[in-house]
């Protein structure tokens, strides 16, 4: 079975003008197809061992994203790495569909959002649209992808974790039964991985070409033998909130989740980071995003105070400490049918 994957990234520009610096800013993503599923798996997982190997990675993880190949190898090797990865994958792939948007400012000087359920509409700058939009952009993409491949109608559509205020472009492929949504997805699954490192590709050869975001330069960073459809998705209306309501994905969401439990601890034990960060780098992070790409699933630190509606039946919290332990107790005791394990414990996880 085929699959498609999403993902997307904020795509920046600066340079030196008269007055000081010049920023640019636009959102780029993309639509992979990879054609078998179920030998992906092991042909990503090759590769990136043989290209870790090369380039001397320490791979902690068995899945990457690009940001992390790119922080440890530096330059020139990162985008080398990212480079040959796609050269090696390609057989598999079907297609790749980019989308992207800027907006003019002198054209468009203003955009609108808000106004529906009695909301007063409220107006910002293009550049502060564009910041808002980074964040939810797959689903835009996704949106895009699902209005031009009717066809499709039945591939599963993967989509890396997003959120933002609800827009039209989610209203109308809430209803989709073949999208599921993964946390942390370019570090837990190698379809989203892969969407991730091909969307940095393109911004990187754009870079290097010293091309803007447009169509006839994104169409000379990828093959033309899987390149599909690149589209501009200028539909501002669809794709700007109406309401302040936030977009809701948890019927979206793929399980397992593993839930990682917070020790609430204080900055005298961790110094000035978040124990969420502390957390993201450590190697039982790395134990628990290896144990998802096992089991298909994704993760999550736990948030007690947001997150109890996303929990379903096998979901998996693992605890670091006598508080996270006493957490998932309490959670148990209100009847959530969930799977407890220590840090320890983990690898014993099956699907």
């Amino acid at each position: 079975m085929s699959v498609v994957a999403v993902d997307a990234k904020p795509f920046l520009r600066k340079r030196m003008v008269a007055s000081g610096e010049s920023f640019f800013r636009g959102c780029l993503g993309v639509a992979v197809k990879i054609k078998d599923r179920d030998s992906y798996w092991d042909e990503y997982d090759k590769t990136v061992a043989k290209l870790s190997k090369k380039y001397k990675l320490k791979r902690n993880r068995r899945i990457l994203k690009s940001y992390a190949i790119l922080s440890a190898l530096g330059y020139p090797s990162g985008p080398n790495f990212l480079g040959e990865f796609f050269e090696n994958i390609q057989t598999c792939i079907e297609y790749v569909d980019v989308y992207y948007t800027t907006i003019p400012s002198t054209k468009i000087p203003e955009i609108k959002k808000y106004g529906a359920h009695r909301t007063g509409v409220e107006i910002i700058t293009p550049i502060e649209f564009l910041k808002e939009l980074d964040a939810t952009y797959p689903h835009c993409c996704t949106w895009g992808y699902a209005r031009d491949h009717a066809e499709e109608a039945t591939t599963p559509i993967l989509i890396d974790h997003f959120q933002g205020e609800l827009t039209e472009a989610w209203i109308q492929i809430r209803g989709l039964p073949t999208i599921k949504v993964y946390f942390a997805g370019d570090e837990c699954n190698p379809f989203i991985s892969t969407a991730d490192i091909i969307t940095k590709l393109v911004d990187i050869r754009l870079y290097r070409l010293k091309q803007k975001l447009y169509t006839d330069y994104i169409a000379g960073c990828l093959p033309k033998d899987i390149l599909g459809r690149i589209c501009f998705l200028d539909q501002l209306k669809v794709m700007s909130p109406i309401s302040k309501e936030k977009i809701d994905v948890a019927t979206k969401l793929a399980h397992p989740i593993i839930f990682v439990m917070k020790e609430g601890l204080y900055s005298d034990v961790v110094g000035s980071a978040k124990e969420r960060d502390v957390l993201s780098t450590s190697p039982i992070m790395d134990e628990v995003m290896n144990k998802a790409f096992e089991i298909d699933g994704c993760v999550k630190v736990f948030d007690i105070d947001s997150d109890q509606s996303l929990i379903r039946k096998d979901d998996i919290f693992v605890y670091l400490g006598e508080k996270g332990m006493k957490t998932c107790a309490y959670l148990q005791n209100l009847q959530y049918d969930i799977r407890v394990v220590s840090a320890k414990e983990l690898a014993s996880i099956k699907k």
